[in-house]
């Protein structure tokens, strides 16, 4: 097991100084490495393609190489920047790439990081991107294999690759809670009062659609749910198209961070009278290892009233009950970052999930589109 701290100085030692990126579960402990040493400078991006551009205007002002870090999820974020900012035969920025390699063929995880785990190689491969591997079995000569790898992005001018299996890095200590009075299994069961059977819900990737789902199978009551494990920043997206083409009221469960990631999609959600959208803000990426977000920061409402949404913010289990049964268009829940240890995971496959998920809406009524964009 490598220790983020002695990662982190073999990182100064070859000049890098500015780091920024999309936490992964993987890499938790060497991000929030990050958080203790001022010799680097350290910025969480909203997503991948937008940490590869600020990595990019880093080398445009100071001539040096940043690094940027990711689940490898986010490829698919990178590839236009990678291929048309920061390739070779374009700008040659050279650029670090620090890749948590889920999925990784032979290990046990996640449906939805299966596909990428497999594909990860050949995909850096064809983008024509150098890479080394540290897993946790090879790890004597990781010093020189990082060495020689940025020495490869500076002198080719071109993003290159490490990618980090599970177990290299030494795990975060995690972060302090915020004082918030509600957590997000308390928010959701809250709201869960005052939803209706002939309610469609859609919940967005990490703990928000687990901690629904926990819900769902104690008390029963909504029967067309669709978890939305990957894909994150997307479930806006698809609850929109999927609202104007239903009457039924469409509940949408996101998270700040997932929102951060494409907040472009609130401007194509007014005007779509049985959709509603329910920010979970708690200012973490809770789901891989608790890393602040912009969440805090940010009026949402004022944005959200800014894309033509009815919006509000609330934060208190008073304010809920109030709120929990209008057809507000935007509802901003500011909770802690508290969670159940014991989550369940969804026990069907994701092909079996959307299979029972269109069944139960083709036996519902309201086929007809009600909403309007």
């Amino acid at each position: 097991m490598i220790d983020p701290g002695a990662f982190i100085n073999e990182l100064i030692e070859n000049e890098i100084h500015f780091c920024t990126g999309v936490p992964d579960s993987l890499l938790s402990g060497f991000i929030q490495g990050f958080d203790h040493d001022e010799r680097i400078t350290h910025k969480i991006a909203v997503n991948e393609g937008a940490a590869l551009a600020s990595a990019s205007g880093y080398h445009l002002a100071t001539g040096k190489t940043a690094l940027v870090y990711l689940q490898n999820s986010g490829l698919g974020n990178l590839i236009n920047p990678l291929t048309s900012l920061c390739d070779a035969e374009v700008y040659g920025i050279p650029v670090v790439m620090v890749i948590g390699w889920r999925g990784k063929p032979g290990t046990k995880d996640e449906p939805q990081h299966v596909k990428m785990g497999r594909i990860n190689k050949d995909l850096l491969n064809v983008l024509e991107i150098p890479f080394v591997v540290l897993e946790k079995e090879l790890q004597d000569d990781w010093k020189s294999a990082l060495r020689s790898i940025i020495q490869k992005a500076k002198s080719g001018l071109q993003p290159v690759a490490i990618l980090v299996g599970a177990g290299v890095f030494e795990s975060g200590k995690g972060y302090g809670d915020n004082q918030l009075e509600l957590s997000s299994a308390q928010a959701i069961a809250l709201l869960y009062e005052n939803w209706q059977p002939s309610d469609i819900v859609l919940c967005t990737t990490g703990k928000i659609g687990r901690v629904f789902y926990k819900i769902n199978q104690e008390r029963k009551k909504i029967g067309r749910y669709f978890l939305n494990v990957g894909a994150m920043g997307h479930v806006l997206s698809l609850a929109t198209t999927l609202a104007t083409n239903r009457n039924e009221r469409v509940i949408v469960l996101d998270g700040d961070g997932s929102l951060l990631m494409h907040m472009g999609a609130l401007a194509t959600a007014a005007g779509i009278s049985n959709l509603q959208y329910i920010l979970l803000n708690n200012g973490a990426h809770q789901s891989v290892g608790g890393q602040p977000t912009a969440g805090f920061d940010i009026d949402f409402v004022t944005i959200a009233k800014g894309c033509g949404l009815n919006a509000i913010s609330c934060s208190t289990a008073e304010d809920l009950k109030n709120v929990g049964g209008s057809r507000q268009g935007f509802i901003e829940i500011r909770i802690n970052t508290k969670t159940d240890v014991s989550l369940p995971r969804p026990t069907a496959a994701p092909s079996e999930a959307k299979r029972n998920f269109m069944a139960q809406m083709k036996q519902s009524k309201g086929d007809e589109g009600a909403g309007s964009i």
